[in-house]
Protein backbone atom coordinates (compact mmCIF):
# COMPACT_ATOMS: atom_id res chain seq x y z
CA UNK A 1 0.00 0.00 0.00
CA UNK A 2 0.99 3.44 -0.61
CA UNK A 3 1.40 6.15 1.95
CA UNK A 4 1.36 9.11 -1.05
CA UNK A 5 -1.23 12.10 -0.88
CA UNK A 6 -0.41 13.99 -4.03
CA UNK A 7 -1.00 14.56 -7.23
CA UNK A 8 -0.69 10.78 -8.27
CA UNK A 9 -3.29 9.48 -6.17
CA UNK A 10 -5.63 7.76 -8.29
CA UNK A 11 -8.26 6.08 -6.07
CA UNK A 12 -10.16 8.42 -3.49
CA UNK A 13 -12.33 7.49 -0.76
CA UNK A 14 -14.64 9.58 1.10
CA UNK A 15 -16.11 9.08 4.16
CA UNK A 16 -18.37 11.67 5.95
CA UNK A 17 -18.49 10.53 9.37
CA UNK A 18 -20.77 11.62 12.44
CA UNK A 19 -20.45 10.53 16.11
CA UNK A 20 -18.15 7.25 14.96
CA UNK A 21 -15.99 6.77 17.79
CA UNK A 22 -16.69 3.59 18.84
CA UNK A 23 -17.15 2.55 15.14
CA UNK A 24 -14.07 3.50 13.64
CA UNK A 25 -11.35 1.67 14.49
CA UNK A 26 -12.37 -1.58 13.99
CA UNK A 27 -14.24 -0.50 10.75
CA UNK A 28 -11.54 1.34 9.30
CA UNK A 29 -9.23 -1.59 9.94
CA UNK A 30 -11.73 -4.17 7.95
CA UNK A 31 -11.87 -1.16 5.23
CA UNK A 32 -7.87 -1.07 5.18
CA UNK A 33 -8.20 -4.92 4.79
CA UNK A 34 -10.22 -4.86 1.64
CA UNK A 35 -7.93 -2.24 0.04
CA UNK A 36 -5.10 -4.71 0.50
CA UNK A 37 -7.33 -7.70 -0.89
CA UNK A 38 -8.53 -5.71 -3.90
CA UNK A 39 -4.68 -4.56 -4.69
CA UNK A 40 -5.14 -0.40 -4.37
CA UNK A 41 -1.94 1.34 -4.38
CA UNK A 42 -2.20 5.25 -4.90
CA UNK A 43 -4.79 5.75 -3.10
CA UNK A 44 -5.88 8.02 -0.20
CA UNK A 45 -8.89 7.83 2.57
CA UNK A 46 -10.48 11.11 3.95
CA UNK A 47 -12.43 10.82 7.19
CA UNK A 48 -14.63 14.03 7.26
CA UNK A 49 -15.84 14.55 11.07
CA UNK A 50 -19.32 17.10 10.58
CA UNK A 51 -20.00 18.38 14.25
CA UNK A 52 -19.46 15.07 16.39
CA UNK A 53 -20.73 15.41 20.13
CA UNK A 54 -18.31 12.20 21.24
CA UNK A 55 -14.44 10.93 21.10
CA UNK A 56 -14.52 10.96 16.84
CA UNK A 57 -11.99 13.57 15.92
CA UNK A 58 -9.33 12.30 18.93
CA UNK A 59 -10.41 9.10 17.37
CA UNK A 60 -9.80 10.18 14.00
CA UNK A 61 -6.47 11.73 14.95
CA UNK A 62 -5.23 8.65 16.74
CA UNK A 63 -5.82 6.37 13.47
CA UNK A 64 -4.12 9.00 10.68
CA UNK A 65 -0.73 7.78 12.68
CA UNK A 66 -1.34 4.36 11.93
CA UNK A 67 -3.08 4.70 8.72
CA UNK A 68 -0.73 5.33 5.25
CA UNK A 69 -2.86 7.50 3.45
CA UNK A 70 -5.05 8.85 5.69
CA UNK A 71 -6.46 12.24 5.64
CA UNK A 72 -8.66 13.55 8.16
CA UNK A 73 -10.96 16.94 7.35
CA UNK A 74 -13.15 18.50 9.79
CA UNK A 75 -16.42 21.23 9.26
CA UNK A 76 -18.21 22.34 12.16
CA UNK A 77 -21.73 21.46 11.32
CA UNK A 78 -23.29 18.10 11.36
CA UNK A 79 -23.91 17.83 8.25
CA UNK A 80 -23.69 14.59 6.36
CA UNK A 81 -24.12 16.76 2.62
CA UNK A 82 -21.35 19.02 3.30
CA UNK A 83 -19.38 17.03 4.57
CA UNK A 84 -19.69 14.85 1.32
CA UNK A 85 -19.16 18.20 -0.55
CA UNK A 86 -15.92 19.21 1.38
CA UNK A 87 -14.60 15.70 1.14
CA UNK A 88 -15.37 15.50 -3.18
CA UNK A 89 -14.01 19.24 -3.05
CA UNK A 90 -11.11 18.31 -1.44
CA UNK A 91 -10.11 14.84 -3.02
CA UNK A 92 -7.20 14.45 -4.84
CA UNK A 93 -7.87 11.22 -6.91
CA UNK A 94 -8.87 10.10 -10.21
CA UNK A 95 -11.77 8.28 -8.93
CA UNK A 96 -13.92 9.02 -5.98
CA UNK A 97 -15.74 6.78 -3.75
CA UNK A 98 -18.44 7.32 -1.59
CA UNK A 99 -19.25 5.17 1.08
CA UNK A 100 -20.46 5.12 4.72
CA UNK A 101 -18.25 4.05 8.05
CA UNK A 102 -21.15 1.14 8.56
CA UNK A 103 -21.71 0.58 4.95
CA UNK A 104 -18.98 -0.05 2.30
CA UNK A 105 -18.61 -3.36 0.27
CA UNK A 106 -16.33 -5.05 -1.41
CA UNK A 107 -17.87 -6.42 -4.67
CA UNK A 108 -19.01 -2.91 -5.49
CA UNK A 109 -15.71 -0.94 -4.73
CA UNK A 110 -13.81 -3.75 -7.30
CA UNK A 111 -17.08 -3.11 -10.00
CA UNK A 112 -16.46 0.84 -9.58
CA UNK A 113 -12.68 0.90 -9.82
CA UNK A 114 -13.50 -1.14 -13.73
CA UNK A 115 -16.63 0.52 -14.36
CA UNK A 116 -15.47 3.61 -13.86
CA UNK A 117 -12.91 3.84 -17.10
CA UNK A 118 -15.90 3.66 -18.99
CA UNK A 119 -19.08 5.29 -17.01
CA UNK A 120 -18.61 8.86 -15.35
CA UNK A 121 -20.86 7.69 -12.10
CA UNK A 122 -21.64 4.49 -10.43
CA UNK A 123 -24.17 3.73 -8.23
CA UNK A 124 -24.41 0.90 -5.63
CA UNK A 125 -28.64 0.78 -5.82
CA UNK A 126 -30.21 -1.22 -2.74
CA UNK A 127 -33.14 -1.67 -4.93
CA UNK A 128 -31.47 -3.56 -7.81
CA UNK A 129 -33.57 -7.00 -8.04
CA UNK A 130 -29.84 -8.71 -7.29
CA UNK A 131 -29.49 -6.37 -4.68
CA UNK A 132 -30.28 -7.70 -0.66
CA UNK A 133 -31.36 -5.53 1.49
CA UNK A 134 -31.32 -6.85 5.05
CA UNK A 135 -32.80 -3.31 6.47
CA UNK A 136 -35.98 -3.02 8.21
CA UNK A 137 -39.28 -3.24 6.21
CA UNK A 138 -40.05 0.49 6.86
CA UNK A 139 -36.51 1.79 5.29
CA UNK A 140 -37.07 -0.43 2.23
CA UNK A 141 -40.41 0.81 1.93
CA UNK A 142 -39.25 4.32 2.25
CA UNK A 143 -36.48 3.67 -0.41
CA UNK A 144 -38.58 2.59 -2.74
CA UNK A 145 -41.43 4.99 -2.62
CA UNK A 146 -39.00 8.01 -2.64
CA UNK A 147 -36.80 6.75 -5.58
CA UNK A 148 -40.22 6.09 -7.52
CA UNK A 149 -40.81 9.77 -6.92
CA UNK A 150 -37.65 10.43 -8.12
CA UNK A 151 -38.12 8.81 -11.06
CA UNK A 152 -41.56 10.18 -11.74
CA UNK A 153 -40.70 13.96 -10.83
CA UNK A 154 -37.43 13.61 -12.95
CA UNK A 155 -36.52 11.20 -14.90
CA UNK A 156 -34.02 9.56 -13.27
CA UNK A 157 -32.67 7.43 -14.66
CA UNK A 158 -31.73 4.72 -11.63
CA UNK A 159 -33.22 3.23 -9.21
CA UNK A 160 -31.25 4.33 -6.28
CA UNK A 161 -29.04 8.00 -4.91
CA UNK A 162 -28.23 6.69 -1.62
CA UNK A 163 -25.78 4.28 -0.07
CA UNK A 164 -22.56 3.60 -2.39
CA UNK A 165 -21.16 5.88 -5.02
CA UNK A 166 -18.25 6.53 -7.06
CA UNK A 167 -17.49 9.05 -9.79
CA UNK A 168 -15.11 9.51 -12.50
CA UNK A 169 -12.76 13.62 -11.28
CA UNK A 170 -13.85 15.97 -13.82
CA UNK A 171 -14.39 19.16 -14.20
CA UNK A 172 -18.33 18.86 -14.76
CA UNK A 173 -18.50 17.05 -11.63
CA UNK A 174 -17.21 19.67 -9.72
CA UNK A 175 -18.66 22.53 -11.42
CA UNK A 176 -22.18 20.49 -10.76
CA UNK A 177 -21.20 19.97 -6.69
CA UNK A 178 -20.77 23.61 -6.50
CA UNK A 179 -23.83 24.48 -7.94
CA UNK A 180 -25.87 22.21 -6.02
CA UNK A 181 -28.71 23.71 -3.49
CA UNK A 182 -29.30 20.95 -1.33
CA UNK A 183 -27.32 21.25 2.12
CA UNK A 184 -28.18 18.00 3.96
CA UNK A 185 -29.18 14.57 3.38
CA UNK A 186 -30.28 14.56 -0.38
CA UNK A 187 -27.11 16.70 -1.36
CA UNK A 188 -26.05 13.05 -3.13
CA UNK A 189 -29.49 13.18 -4.77
CA UNK A 190 -29.39 16.68 -6.26
CA UNK A 191 -26.22 15.79 -7.59
CA UNK A 192 -26.99 12.96 -9.14
CA UNK A 193 -29.72 13.99 -10.45
CA UNK A 194 -28.01 17.33 -12.39
CA UNK A 195 -25.11 15.26 -13.35
CA UNK A 196 -28.33 12.56 -15.26
CA UNK A 197 -29.46 16.07 -16.38
CA UNK A 198 -26.15 16.50 -18.64
CA UNK A 199 -26.18 13.00 -19.82
CA UNK A 200 -23.37 11.89 -17.81
CA UNK A 201 -22.85 8.47 -17.88
CA UNK A 202 -24.50 6.25 -14.73
CA UNK A 203 -24.03 2.56 -13.81
CA UNK A 204 -25.96 0.81 -11.51
CA UNK A 205 -24.39 -2.24 -9.31
CA UNK A 206 -25.89 -4.45 -6.82
CA UNK A 207 -25.01 -4.60 -3.13
CA UNK A 208 -25.48 -6.16 -0.16
CA UNK A 209 -27.18 -4.08 2.56
CA UNK A 210 -26.83 -4.61 6.68
CA UNK A 211 -27.56 -2.14 9.27
CA UNK A 212 -24.65 -2.21 11.72
CA UNK A 213 -26.18 0.02 14.04
CA UNK A 214 -29.43 1.99 14.44
CA UNK A 215 -29.51 5.19 12.51
CA UNK A 216 -28.18 8.48 13.89
CA UNK A 217 -31.95 10.62 13.56
CA UNK A 218 -35.15 10.33 14.92
CA UNK A 219 -37.68 9.15 12.68
CA UNK A 220 -39.07 12.89 12.69
CA UNK A 221 -35.39 14.21 12.20
CA UNK A 222 -34.34 12.36 9.20
CA UNK A 223 -38.40 13.31 7.62
CA UNK A 224 -38.07 16.99 7.89
CA UNK A 225 -34.38 17.18 6.93
CA UNK A 226 -35.83 15.15 3.97
CA UNK A 227 -38.76 16.93 3.04
CA UNK A 228 -36.58 20.27 3.01
CA UNK A 229 -33.69 18.99 1.56
CA UNK A 230 -36.77 17.40 -1.34
CA UNK A 231 -38.31 21.38 -1.29
CA UNK A 232 -34.98 22.97 -2.39
CA UNK A 233 -34.73 20.50 -5.10
CA UNK A 234 -38.14 20.97 -6.27
CA UNK A 235 -38.20 24.51 -6.42
CA UNK A 236 -34.16 25.72 -6.74
CA UNK A 237 -33.30 27.68 -9.44
CA UNK A 238 -30.05 27.67 -10.60
CA UNK A 239 -27.34 31.01 -10.81
CA UNK A 240 -28.53 33.79 -8.18
CA UNK A 241 -31.78 35.60 -6.56
CA UNK A 242 -32.77 36.65 -10.33
CA UNK A 243 -34.88 34.81 -13.03
CA UNK A 244 -33.12 35.39 -16.48
CA UNK A 245 -36.07 36.91 -17.97
CA UNK A 246 -34.33 39.82 -19.23
CA UNK A 247 -30.97 41.58 -20.07
CA UNK A 248 -31.78 44.05 -17.38
CA UNK A 249 -29.33 45.53 -15.79
CA UNK A 250 -30.35 44.57 -12.26
CA UNK A 251 -28.47 41.31 -11.19
CA UNK A 252 -29.03 41.30 -7.31
CA UNK A 253 -31.52 42.87 -4.76
CA UNK A 254 -29.68 42.85 -1.43
CA UNK A 255 -31.98 45.40 0.25
CA UNK A 256 -35.69 44.94 -0.45
CA UNK A 257 -38.92 46.85 1.06
CA UNK A 258 -41.91 44.92 0.68
CA UNK A 259 -45.32 45.58 0.80
CA UNK A 260 -45.32 49.53 0.59
CA UNK A 261 -49.32 50.22 0.48
CA UNK A 262 -50.15 47.99 3.19
CA UNK A 263 -50.41 50.65 6.10
CA UNK A 264 -48.57 53.93 7.21
CA UNK A 265 -46.29 52.23 9.30
CA UNK A 266 -44.71 50.60 6.64
CA UNK A 267 -44.96 52.92 4.25
CA UNK A 268 -43.55 55.62 7.15
CA UNK A 269 -40.70 52.72 7.72
CA UNK A 270 -39.83 52.55 3.99
CA UNK A 271 -39.76 55.69 3.20
CA UNK A 272 -37.14 56.61 5.83
CA UNK A 273 -35.45 53.70 5.01
CA UNK A 274 -35.15 55.08 1.02
CA UNK A 275 -34.24 58.61 2.34
CA UNK A 276 -31.33 56.79 4.78
CA UNK A 277 -30.07 55.52 1.15
CA UNK A 278 -29.95 52.18 2.52
CA UNK A 279 -32.50 50.40 0.09
CA UNK A 280 -32.24 48.79 -2.76
CA UNK A 281 -35.60 47.88 -3.94
CA UNK A 282 -39.22 48.85 -2.77
CA UNK A 283 -42.04 46.75 -3.79
CA UNK A 284 -45.27 47.95 -4.33
CA UNK A 285 -48.97 46.84 -3.28
CA UNK A 286 -50.77 49.03 -6.29
CA UNK A 287 -54.27 47.71 -4.92
CA UNK A 288 -53.67 49.18 -1.33
CA UNK A 289 -51.34 52.04 -1.75
CA UNK A 290 -52.99 55.53 -2.00
CA UNK A 291 -51.87 58.16 -4.57
CA UNK A 292 -50.44 60.67 -1.78
CA UNK A 293 -48.01 57.64 -0.85
CA UNK A 294 -46.64 56.82 -3.99
CA UNK A 295 -46.03 60.77 -4.78
CA UNK A 296 -43.84 60.37 -1.45
CA UNK A 297 -42.33 57.05 -3.20
CA UNK A 298 -41.54 58.44 -6.38
CA UNK A 299 -39.35 61.07 -5.21
CA UNK A 300 -36.62 58.06 -4.51
CA UNK A 301 -37.40 55.93 -7.97
CA UNK A 302 -33.79 57.39 -9.40
CA UNK A 303 -31.83 55.88 -6.48
CA UNK A 304 -34.48 52.57 -5.55
CA UNK A 305 -35.52 50.04 -7.99
CA UNK A 306 -39.25 49.66 -7.91
CA UNK A 307 -41.47 46.38 -8.01
CA UNK A 308 -44.63 45.46 -8.74
CA UNK A 309 -45.83 43.22 -5.49
CA UNK A 310 -48.79 40.89 -7.42
CA UNK A 311 -51.65 40.57 -4.87
CA UNK A 312 -54.43 38.27 -5.06
CA UNK A 313 -54.86 37.56 -1.09
CA UNK A 314 -54.96 41.13 0.18
CA UNK A 315 -57.68 43.87 -0.57
CA UNK A 316 -59.78 44.31 -3.40
CA UNK A 317 -58.80 43.55 -7.19
CA UNK A 318 -57.87 46.56 -9.74
CA UNK A 319 -60.27 44.98 -11.99
CA UNK A 320 -64.28 45.20 -12.29
CA UNK A 321 -65.43 43.00 -10.28
CA UNK A 322 -67.53 41.33 -12.25
CA UNK A 323 -64.59 40.73 -14.37
CA UNK A 324 -62.71 38.74 -11.83
CA UNK A 325 -65.85 36.85 -10.17
CA UNK A 326 -63.56 33.49 -9.55
CA UNK A 327 -60.43 35.18 -7.10
CA UNK A 328 -62.93 37.63 -4.70
CA UNK A 329 -65.32 36.35 -2.24
CA UNK A 330 -68.97 38.13 -1.64
CA UNK A 331 -67.74 41.08 0.19
CA UNK A 332 -65.52 41.52 -3.56
CA UNK A 333 -62.23 40.94 -1.05
CA UNK A 334 -59.38 38.64 -2.40
CA UNK A 335 -59.93 35.12 -1.05
CA UNK A 336 -56.69 34.22 2.15
CA UNK A 337 -54.07 32.52 0.38
CA UNK A 338 -54.78 29.03 1.82
CA UNK A 339 -58.85 29.34 0.18
CA UNK A 340 -57.16 30.73 -2.74
CA UNK A 341 -54.56 27.71 -3.48
CA UNK A 342 -57.33 25.33 -2.69
CA UNK A 343 -59.65 26.79 -5.34
CA UNK A 344 -56.73 26.68 -7.62
CA UNK A 345 -55.89 23.00 -6.96
CA UNK A 346 -59.46 22.48 -7.60
CA UNK A 347 -59.50 24.14 -10.61
CA UNK A 348 -62.50 27.47 -9.33
CA UNK A 349 -59.84 29.89 -10.43
CA UNK A 350 -60.14 31.03 -13.96
CA UNK A 351 -56.57 31.73 -14.75
CA UNK A 352 -57.58 34.72 -17.34
CA UNK A 353 -59.09 36.12 -14.53
CA UNK A 354 -55.57 36.00 -12.58
CA UNK A 355 -53.55 37.47 -16.06
CA UNK A 356 -56.20 40.10 -16.19
CA UNK A 357 -55.69 41.24 -13.02
CA UNK A 358 -52.25 41.02 -12.78
CA UNK A 359 -52.34 43.35 -16.37
CA UNK A 360 -54.20 46.00 -14.65
CA UNK A 361 -51.83 46.04 -11.31
CA UNK A 362 -48.53 46.93 -13.61
CA UNK A 363 -50.44 48.95 -15.90
CA UNK A 364 -51.88 50.82 -12.62
CA UNK A 365 -47.83 51.20 -11.62
CA UNK A 366 -47.14 52.69 -14.40
CA UNK A 367 -50.09 54.75 -14.69
CA UNK A 368 -48.78 56.47 -11.36
CA UNK A 369 -45.43 57.55 -12.82
CA UNK A 370 -42.55 54.63 -11.73
CA UNK A 371 -40.89 52.82 -13.67
CA UNK A 372 -41.52 48.78 -13.28
CA UNK A 373 -37.88 46.85 -12.81
CA UNK A 374 -38.83 43.26 -11.52
CA UNK A 375 -41.85 41.59 -9.88
CA UNK A 376 -42.66 39.81 -6.94
CA UNK A 377 -45.93 38.68 -5.12
CA UNK A 378 -47.88 38.92 -1.87
CA UNK A 379 -47.08 35.28 0.17
CA UNK A 380 -44.36 34.87 -3.06
CA UNK A 381 -47.55 33.11 -5.02
CA UNK A 382 -45.30 33.83 -7.85
CA UNK A 383 -43.90 29.80 -6.75
CA UNK A 384 -47.22 28.29 -7.24
CA UNK A 385 -48.13 26.76 -10.61
CA UNK A 386 -49.97 27.43 -12.67
CA UNK A 387 -49.69 31.52 -11.71
CA UNK A 388 -45.85 31.08 -12.12
CA UNK A 389 -46.14 30.43 -15.58
CA UNK A 390 -48.65 33.66 -16.05
CA UNK A 391 -46.07 35.40 -14.19
CA UNK A 392 -42.95 34.21 -16.07
CA UNK A 393 -45.06 35.07 -19.50
CA UNK A 394 -45.87 38.64 -18.23
CA UNK A 395 -42.16 39.19 -17.31
CA UNK A 396 -40.89 37.96 -20.74
CA UNK A 397 -43.38 40.58 -22.20
CA UNK A 398 -42.54 43.78 -20.78
CA UNK A 399 -38.60 42.43 -20.09
CA UNK A 400 -38.41 42.45 -16.34
CA UNK A 401 -37.52 39.93 -13.92
CA UNK A 402 -38.86 38.13 -11.28
CA UNK A 403 -37.84 38.49 -7.86
CA UNK A 404 -36.57 35.88 -5.30
CA UNK A 405 -36.18 36.46 -1.89
CA UNK A 406 -34.02 34.19 0.95
CA UNK A 407 -34.39 30.31 1.13
CA UNK A 408 -37.21 28.87 2.89
CA UNK A 409 -35.20 26.26 4.87
CA UNK A 410 -34.14 28.42 7.80
CA UNK A 411 -37.59 28.68 8.30
CA UNK A 412 -38.73 25.13 7.69
CA UNK A 413 -35.58 24.62 10.35
CA UNK A 414 -37.08 26.58 13.37
CA UNK A 415 -40.65 26.79 12.93
CA UNK A 416 -41.53 23.28 10.80
CA UNK A 417 -45.33 23.33 12.15
CA UNK A 418 -46.00 26.61 10.33
CA UNK A 419 -44.22 26.30 7.47
CA UNK A 420 -44.45 22.98 6.52
CA UNK A 421 -47.74 23.69 5.13
CA UNK A 422 -46.64 25.97 2.27
CA UNK A 423 -44.16 23.06 1.30
CA UNK A 424 -47.13 20.68 0.79
CA UNK A 425 -49.31 23.30 -1.02
CA UNK A 426 -46.56 23.97 -3.12
CA UNK A 427 -45.84 20.59 -4.16
CA UNK A 428 -49.34 19.38 -4.48
CA UNK A 429 -49.76 21.95 -7.18
CA UNK A 430 -46.25 21.33 -8.63
CA UNK A 431 -47.79 17.65 -9.22
CA UNK A 432 -50.61 18.35 -10.39
CA UNK A 433 -49.14 20.89 -13.17
CA UNK A 434 -46.35 17.38 -13.70
CA UNK A 435 -49.65 15.68 -14.64
CA UNK A 436 -50.27 17.91 -17.39
CA UNK A 437 -47.15 18.22 -18.92
CA UNK A 438 -45.28 16.24 -21.56
CA UNK A 439 -42.98 13.91 -19.81
CA UNK A 440 -39.75 15.97 -21.50
CA UNK A 441 -40.93 19.04 -19.67
CA UNK A 442 -40.93 17.28 -16.28
CA UNK A 443 -37.38 18.14 -15.02
CA UNK A 444 -37.30 21.50 -16.74
CA UNK A 445 -40.52 22.03 -14.98
CA UNK A 446 -39.27 21.56 -11.31
CA UNK A 447 -35.72 23.03 -11.62
CA UNK A 448 -37.02 25.99 -12.84
CA UNK A 449 -38.97 27.66 -9.90
CA UNK A 450 -37.57 30.00 -8.06
CA UNK A 451 -37.15 29.51 -4.05
CA UNK A 452 -38.67 32.37 -1.92
CA UNK A 453 -39.31 32.24 2.02
CA UNK A 454 -43.08 32.15 2.84
CA UNK A 455 -42.95 35.14 4.66
CA UNK A 456 -45.97 35.76 7.00
CA UNK A 457 -47.56 32.93 5.14
CA UNK A 458 -49.81 31.31 8.25
CA UNK A 459 -49.21 34.39 10.76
Amino acid sequence: MSNNVHSSVRHSFIFPVYNEASYLSPQLKLFYQLLEKNYFTQFEVLLIENGSTDQTWATMQRLAKKYPGLRNLRISQASYGQALKHGILSALGQKIYVLNIDFFNSNFISQAKKLLDKYEIVVGSKTLRESQDHRGLLRQIQTKIFHQSLKMLFSYPGTDTHGLKAFRSTPALIKTLRACSVKHELLDTELLLKLCQQKQSLQEVPVVVRELRPTRYTSWRRVRLTLIDLWRIITFKLGGYLSNNSNNQLSRLPVIADDYGLSSVVNEAVIDQAAAKNLTGVSVLVNLVSTIDSRKLLAYQRSVKIGLHLNLTRGKPITIQKLVSSLIDQQGNFFSLPVLLTKLFFGQVKLTEVKLEFTNQFKYLKKLGFAVNYLDSEQHLHTFFPIKQIVEEMAAQHQVQIRGTSSTTNYLRLRPQKYLPFLLLQTLLNLKQLLLIHPKQKSKLFFDVQITHPGSLYD
